[in-house]
């Protein structure tokens, strides 16, 4: 018996294996978890001890993957929204808001986790083969 994930956004359909999730469903898994360990470190930096999650968070990804957008609840509840520059060389700029460069581009790629049903986003179905 195996147990597959179905999920779909306006942009394409997945089908993987569930212990395949995030690997199967996004081109930007790579940028998208470079984020995350930046937010987590630069948060650490600060004294802030922050253990952010891919599931707690909605990333939206413009320009090829060059800028990645991070929106999260801080732990007292306020909303953070940081950007992330892919600068030349590979390092990442970090931006807290939206900067104007990338305020018009439209998103190529999208997480969000703010339809969350009983622990699984909307739209997602699950199967057993």
């Amino acid at each position: 018996m195996r147990l597959f994930y179905l999920g779909y956004n306006q942009q394409h359909v997945t089908s993987c294996p569930r212990n395949m999730l995030y690997t199967c469903g996004s081109t930007y898994n790579t940028e998208i978890e470079d984020v995350i360990a930046l937010e987590n470190e630069n948060r650490s930096d600060e004294g802030q001890d922050l253990d952010l999650t891919r599931d707690e968070s909605d990333f939206y990804v413009y320009a090829g993957g060059s800028d990645v957008e991070l929106l999260y609840n801080h732990a007292n509840g306020e909303e953070q929204q940081i950007v992330y520059e892919e600068m030349d060389g590979g390092d990442y700029t970090r931006h807290a808001g939206m900067p104007a460069e990338v305020a018009n581009l439209t998103n190529e790629y999208e997480e969000q986790t703010d339809k969350q049903i009983g622990g699984f986003q909307q739209n997602t179905v699950f199967f057993i083969v």
